[in-house]
C-alpha cells in the first residue's frame, strides 16, 4: 500500500485495486522521490501457522537432493494447494523456503526436495547430520501458485530442485482428474 503522502499515477484499468489502496508498481508512476521498504514474505507470514515436526525419513534421489520427510504430530494434518511452500525456521529465525512436492492430501507428513548447496546451513547440515527424529520447525502454508484457466492447457517448467511445486501440480492434476492437455 503506497504512503498517503505519495501520488502515483496509475491507469484506469486499476482504479478498482487503487480504491483499495493498493497500487500495481508495473504500471504505476512516482511523481516526486520515494523510498520502498521491502521484507521478503512478510505478507505471506501474516497468515502462516507455525508448525513442529519431527524428520521422518531421509532419502538421496540424486547425489545432491535429498527427500525430506516430514511428520506431524498425532491428529494433526496442514492444508496447502498444490505449488505452495513452506519456510523451514533455522535456530536463530533465518528462513529457508521449500515447496511441497506431493498433491495436497490430509496427510500427517510432509516431502520437501533439498538440494545440497555449497556452504548452505540447512542443506549441509540435511546431508550430513540430519537424522530421523530431528524436531524442525516451519511455518506455512505460503504462496499463491496454483492452477487457473481450467480450459487452456496446462504448462509446467521447472529447473533445479523447482520440480517440487510442478511434481505436487502434477499429482494434483491426476489426482483430480484433469482433462485438458
Amino acid at each position: 500500500r503506497p504512503p498517503s503522502s505519495l501520488s502515483f499515477r496509475v491507469s484506469r484499468l486499476f482504479l478498482p485495486a487503487r480504491a483499495r489502496g493498493l497500487f500495481l508498481t508495473c504500471c504505476a508512476t512516482a511523481l516526486d522521490d520515494i523510498e520502498i521498504e521491502y521484507e521478503a514474505g512478510a505478507r505471506d507470514r501474516e497468515h502462516a501457522r507455525l508448525y513442529t515436526a519431527r524428520v521422518d525419513a531421509l532419502q538421496p534421489l540424486a547425489a545432491d537432493v535429498m527427500l525430506l520427510r516430514l511428520r506431524l504430530p498425532e491428529g494433526e494434518a496442514i492444508g496447502y494447494k498444490a505449488g505452495q511452500f513452506i519456510n523451514i525456521i533455522l535456530e536463530d529465525g533465518e528462513r529457508r523456503a521449500y515447496s511441497f512436492s506431493t498433491a495436497p492430501r490430509a496427510a500427517a507428513t510432509i516431502d520437501l526436495h533439498v538440494r545440497l548447496l555449497p556452504g548452505g546451513r540447512f542443506s549441509t547440515h540435511v546431508f550430513n547430520s540430519m537424522r530421523a527424529g530431528d524436531e524442525i520447525h516451519f511455518e506455512g502454508p505460503l504462496g499463491y501458485s496454483s492452477v487457473a484457466d481450467k480450459d487452456k492447457p496446462l504448462i509446467l517448467v521447472a529447473g533445479s530442485t523447482g520440480f517440487a511445486p510442478v511434481k505436487s501440480v502434477l499429482e494434483y492434476a491426476f489426482e483430480s482428474g484433469f482433462k485438458r492437455q
